[in-house]
């Protein structure tokens, strides 16, 4: 009988650390964007991390995974933040952060002077989210990359 007792108290101190240990996901999902929020973009993807191992079917995943892929960029390494977008666009098409990833895609690669990806980015953006708030800033940046590429040919 004490025995039993001892595996209760364990059994309530594992589920009491557990529940500490993961706080809740929108507390990490904060802590995470206040990193992001003040410049320390390693820190804000380690946390966004947490989101990422441990809640993968959690409503704030496709947000965590776009501010990792932003945090990326803020670091100058749009090689990953590619990667991580592209997730997005892929896993998430239905997601509220899709279009800024498709967006972000468009300007990495006008930025490698990719164009033709580019172009098919922006032009994903139109068609698939004709509601998009990027909606004209795509179309924008069409135009200009088709110059940019007329003048390259």
């Amino acid at each position: 009988e004490l025995i039993n007792e001892d595996i209760k108290e364990i059994k309530t101190t594992i589920e009491n650390l557990n529940k500490k240990d993961n706080l809740n996901t929108e507390d990490i999902y904060r802590k995470a964007y206040n990193y992001y929020l003040e410049q320390n973009y390693n820190e804000a993807i380690k946390t966004f991390n947490k989101i990422l191992i441990n809640f993968p079917e959690n409503d704030l995943y496709d947000n965590a995974l776009y501010w990792k892929a932003d945090s990326y960029l803020k670091l100058n390494n749009p090689k990953k933040a590619l990667i991580y977008f592209k997730m997005i666009y892929t896993y998430f098409p239905f997601g509220n952060k899709t279009d800024y990833a498709l967006y972000k895609i468009g300007t990495i690669f006008e930025n490698q002077k990719e164009y033709s990806k580019s172009l098919l980015a922006f032009r994903k953006l139109i068609n698939e989210y004709p509601d998009s708030q990027l909606y004209n800033n795509a179309l924008k940046k069409i135009r200009i990359i088709k110059k940019k590429y007329r003048r390259r040919k």
